[in-house]
């Protein structure tokens, strides 16, 4: 390891001699690399160009410009927003240059709307014209004004094996956010959802799977610490049993106080015995009752 001064800042640093023969090892770091190809000043911040030196640099740039042979030419154009006359080179004609200065160029993309920009095409499933960037007619083969019409067009197709499998590997260890969630589970509500039939599900069902019903027996549950108040047992189907009748008191359905926790079991032969209408709580504590003596 020999010591050497750095190119850049002047700091003294190790370095093996094999870098060296290769003309290598010059810097204490990547950053004094980079800085230097730049042709950064070290104080850079309090650092500031003298008039001379600016009008050099600039003179520098304009001959740098004059003896390349591709910019002898040049080519008068207009500007798409102010109108103005400019000359442009060739090369920039063909990278796209419509605009005399950046300005033009933002206040021009600022007063188009977005419709207006691109290409007028046809959808090749419903036929409708639309508009659609350049960029995206060469991307791919089907053109699709809407989603609606794209999921038509995924329907159609035959995917092979090797595509379905890609497309698994692709969403494997993709975790989505509860934003993402929350917006996903709003747009398959309702008539929204496919599988939608014109709101058939009974208002007991839309009831018993909410969120009000699932606090209401979670509440039970805890009070009487995950057992069954019947035999006495910790079970996973556990189920909120209504003392007084679910349909015929409809005030109390949330009502903590109106619940008790029992296993299905016992939930199902307690309404074999009693049926599922006029349920009082008199039958319940004669049900317990029977329970414990036989």
């Amino acid at each position: 390891m020999i010591t050497v001064k750095c190119q850049y800042c002047g700091k003294e640093f190790k370095t093996k001699d094999c870098l060296l023969i290769k003309n290598k090892g010059k810097f204490c770091s990547i950053k004094c690399f980079a800085n230097y190809r730049k042709g950064k000043p070290l104080n850079r911040q309090n650092f500031v160009f003298s008039d001379e030196s600016k009008k050099k640099m600039s003179l520098s740039q304009k001959k740098r410009f004059e003896l390349n042979p591709k910019n002898k030419e040049r080519f008068k154009l207009k500007c798409l927003n102010c109108g103005k006359e400019f000359e442009t080179v060739n090369s920039k004609i063909k990278n796209g240059r419509k605009f005399c200065c950046k300005l033009c160029f933002y206040q021009y993309q600022k007063g188009l709307k977005r419709k207006e920009l691109g290409v007028e095409t046809t959808c090749d499933i419903c036929g409708k014209i639309f508009r659609i960037y350049p960029y995206r007619l060469k991307e791919s083969g089907v053109h699709t004004c809407s989603k609606e019409c794209f999921i038509i067009f995924l329907a159609s197709r035959d995917v092979t094996v090797e595509t379905r499998k890609k497309l698994s590997l692709k969403s494997l260890g993709h975790k989505l956010s509860l934003e993402s969630r929350l917006k996903i589970k709003k747009s398959k509500i309702g008539k929204k959802n496919p599988n939608w039939k014109g709101g058939i599900s009974d208002i007991n069902k839309k009831i018993r799977t909410s969120m009000i019903y699932r606090q209401w027996q979670n509440i039970i549950f805890k009070r009487d610490n995950y057992k069954c108040c019947i035999c006495g047992k910790k079970s996973k189907n556990l189920n909120g049993h209504h003392l007084c009748g679910f349909s015929e008191f409809p005030e109390l359905r949330f009502n903590p106080d109106n619940g008790v926790t029992i296993c299905k079991k016992c939930h199902d032969y307690f309404h074999s015995i009693f049926g599922k209408q006029n349920i009082t709580p008199e039958q319940f504590i004669e049900f317990l009752n029977n329970e414990q003596n036989g």
